[in-house]
């Protein structure tokens, strides 16, 4: 799984060239990234779903989220973005070593002088593989090479994706929480100084190529996305991102959330119309993400 996460961020990085290519049809046996076959052949149901993904995914979100990352940077007008270097070895770093702490042997154990620790106190091991990682980043980098020689701006990023931010993507895009339970720890954890814009965005890279892995079929090309994931919550998913990175100094867990949902109504503008407006608002503007769809008949 931490080899198919490498792939997907590779094939992210490339996008302008093979990238798309290599993420909806995998790559041959040579390596080399696989393209549809031509016209006139016979489509196995899997090949018919690939050719639609490589068609409609939406390519330029994935960039963008690149691009807020401070991962690709665009030097000139129509020019190709460039990669940060700093940026792109935190992202290989961490998907190198993000899940070691599932390995029991390696779970570290709370110390006097830093308890309590995320809930943990002095002597208990931390069996949680996010706060063991969180622990060790924060109090023994040197342990961790690859996060140690990192400069300071990287590291923080790559702390910030092992804060216990208890945020739920699937209750976000189907609109079934408040923003309070949405929202109001992953804010705190913003406001409390640990996290910039880009940090957000960081993030929010991470856990897209993790998701990515999660069928770990690299030769497959990333089929977690391209044939069990509905496209749709994906374009989903990719569209909340930018929104959510205003959380913080700039937008309220409210905010964002009636920015999120509003947003989803405005894709089914011509059948619905314009927001609503008043007391009932939210629950009607509610009813397109819930309903995964927005049909006017059933708003």
């Amino acid at each position: 799984r931490t080899m198919a996460a490498f792939f997907a961020f590779f094939w992210l990085m490339r996008l302008g060239s093979d990238g798309r290519d290599s993420f909806s049809f995998g790559l041959d046996s040579n390596w080399k990234p696989r393209r549809p076959p031509p016209d006139g052949t016979m489509l196995t149901n899997d090949m018919k779903r690939r050719i639609a993904f490589r068609r409609n995914a939406d390519w330029d979100a994935m960039r963008k989220l690149l691009e807020d990352a401070g991962i690709l940077k665009t030097l000139a007008v129509a020019a190709e973005p460039q990669h940060d270097v700093e940026r792109t070895l935190a992202v290989l770093a961490l998907t190198a070593y993000h899940d070691i702490m599932k390995m029991p042997a390696l779970l570290p154990t709370v110390q006097p002088e830093h308890a309590p620790w995320c809930g943990f106190q002095a002597g208990e091991v931390i069996d949680d593989h996010d706060i063991a990682l969180g622990y060790i980043l924060e109090f023994f980098p040197e342990l961790l090479p690859s996060f140690h020689g990192l400069p300071p701006s990287a590291q923080r990023s790559v702390r910030f994706t092992q804060c216990k931010m208890e945020y739920n993507m699937g209750w976000l895009v189907q609109a079934e929480a408040p923003p309070g339970a949405l929202f109001k720890k992953f804010r705190e954890v913003i406001l409390s100084g640990q996290a910039k814009d880009n940090d957000i965005a960081f993030y929010f890279v991470h856990w897209f190529c993790d998701l990515a892995a999660a069928e770990p079929t690299p030769l497959e090309g990333c089929e977690k996305f391209v044939l069990k994931f509905p496209q749709r919550v994906l374009s989903q998913f990719l569209e909340s991102f930018s929104i959510v990175q205003r959380l913080g100094t700039e937008k309220t867990e409210t905010e964002v959330l009636e920015d999120y949902l509003e947003s989803r109504w405005k894709v089914a503008a011509s059948e619905l119309g314009e927001p609503p407006m008043g007391r009932a608002s939210i629950a009607q503007l509610r009813l397109p993400p819930m309903g995964q769809g927005g049909r006017a008949a059933f708003v």
